[in-house]
């Protein structure tokens, strides 16, 4: 990923997650998505792809996925389970 396409994607999850959660700060962060070819759409196969935050702890980013696995997506920290 080019440092100017990182820069964009860390801006943006920043602007986001400040918007839709009352000014938060972002943390750790994982995106993840599917990625393809017209060809392999065709025949109903595709990869994905998957980038983390600079310096992230691959423990950390095995975390964020296991909690989306386990969680809803609006949990937040301090929510009863």
């Amino acid at each position: 990923m080019s440092a100017e396409t990182r820069a964009a994607l860390e801006s943006a999850l920043e602007a986001h997650v400040a918007d839709e959660c009352d000014g938060d700060l972002t943390g750790a962060w994982v995106v993840v998505a599917e990625t393809t070819t017209l060809t392999d759409m065709d025949n109903d196969d595709s990869v994905f792809y998957w980038d983390a935050r600079d310096n992230q702890s691959s423990f950390m980013s095995d975390g964020l996925l296991s909690a989306v696995l386990n969680r809803s997506r609006y949990h937040r920290t301090g929510d009863d389970d």
